[in-house]
Parts: C-alpha cells; structure tokens; sequence
C-alpha cells in the first residue's frame, strides 16, 4: 500500500485519482467514504471539522481493502490521520494481507490550503472547520510520521505547489526510486 498523506487540501485525492488511473491500482479515501456514509453523526463530525473515531474509520477502511484484489496495489488517500490509526493499519497488515510500503507526504503552505479549499465549495470547507482539520493535521503529523519510519516504511516529502501535473511529475519520480514490489 502507497499511503498518500497531507493536510486538507494538499491534493490528495486529485494524485491518488491520478495514480489509480495511470498505473491500474485501487485508490481508497478516507474523506470520500467517510462523506459517502448515510451515518448522521459522522456528517455532524465532518461538517465540524473534527476527526472521526479511529475505531470507525479503520472499520471503513478494513472492510474496503478486502474488497480488492490482493494484487492490486492500493493508494490510502487521507488514513491514517492519529496515532492509533497509523498502528492499527501497520498491526493488521498480516489480516489485511497487504503491507505499508511507501507515505508520500505532500507538502503546501498553509495560505495556499486555505485558498484551494475555500474556492473548491464544498459544504464541510468553512474557515472555521478548515483551521480546525489543519491544527489537527499539524498537532500529529511528525508522531504518525515518525511511527510509520519506525516501521520500515519509507517516508517521502514531496512539494505539493503548482499544477496537478507538476506535483504527479515528482510524485512519479519519487515512486521510480523507491521501485516497490
């Protein structure tokens, strides 16, 4: 598994939709399952800014690996977001029969999230719940990350400024060097 990770719009979803496509893998977001759920307290969570219960998410995300052919490389666009999802997802790479081979971090400075976010329209993008979901990302970012190195997967930062094709350009270049099984 390629775990593509980054704050809110840091273009995530636009590069695991790119990878998917280009190369034939799964792409998994977290944020589009979690908006996909008919729950309405998980729609009161999102709209709020706050973080789902890791519990419920690893459930999603569990139930929607084994769905995918065990060949099939699979992009996690947005998991693991805490400590607790980040050793969940390494603990049951034997029960998901899938391994964590590669974290692709993208990198954006935060005026730059603000203003993709605020111009894509969506209803959970508010200033509000936008510095919220950023103060989250930044408070755990270097743990996950670290935990993650810890155990053998190899941790890349990738500047995720300029156009989609210039960010997927270096993306692709970081993926040629780490040659992944």
């Amino acid at each position: 598994m390629i775990i593509l990770f980054g704050p809110t719009g840091a273009g995530k979803s636009v590069q695991g939709q790119l990878l998917s496509a280009k190369n034939g893998w799964a792409w998994l977001s977290a944020g589009e399952l979690l908006r996909k759920t008919n729950d309405p307290e998980v729609g009161a969570i999102l709209k709020d800014g706050s973080l789902v219960a890791p519990e419920t998410i690893n459930k999603i995300i569990g139930q929607e690996v084994s769905k995918i052919d065990i060949r099939q490389r699979i992009v996690l666009d947005g998991f693991p977001r805490d400590i607790k999802q980040a050793e969940w997802l390494v603990g049951n790479e034997v029960i998901l029969n899938r391994t964590v081979g590669l974290a692709i971090v993208l990198v954006v400075p935060e005026q730059e999230l603000l203003n993709r976010l605020l111009n894509r329209n969506r209803a959970d993008d508010n200033i509000e719940s936008i510095r919220r979901r950023l103060n989250i990302y930044n408070q755990k970012t270097d743990e996950i990350l670290n935990y993650l190195g810890n155990h053998d997967v190899n941790v890349i930062k990738i500047d995720g400024t300029g156009t989609i094709e210039q960010v997927h350009e270096r993306i692709m270049v970081e993926l040629e060097k780490c040659k992944l099984d």
